[in-house]
């Protein structure tokens, strides 16, 4: 161990212990931007993808990851409402 540097705590061990980490150097950080042009930019590729995968909310938000695209500046896309109605209309045909 390097002299002055704590050893380091798994956090699933540290959550049960009750170890909370020094989250300070993270309270003064600036929230996330984005420019409108890249907002647009992605959200003209969320349309493309919807055509390109039959409007799969799992696809999407494979290719949204798989591009390191930040899932929040595809604002046409919401996974949970998406999501939801795909589940209304799966059951809705089992009735």
């Amino acid at each position: 161990m390097v002299q002055g540097k704590q050893k380091p705590i798994a956090k699933l061990t540290a959550f049960f212990a009750g170890i909370k980490p020094d989250l300070s150097p993270c309270e003064n950080l600036p929230p996330a931007t984005y420019s409108s042009g890249m907002i647009d930019k992605v959200n003209q590729g969320v349309k493309e993808l919807r055509e390109f995968c039959d409007n799969c909310p799992a696809c999407i938000m494979a290719a949204l990851r798989q591009s390191k695209i930040p899932v929040p500046m595809a604002s046409e896309f919401n996974w949970g409402k998406e999501m939801q109605s795909i589940w209304d209309e799966i059951n809705q045909e089992r009735l």
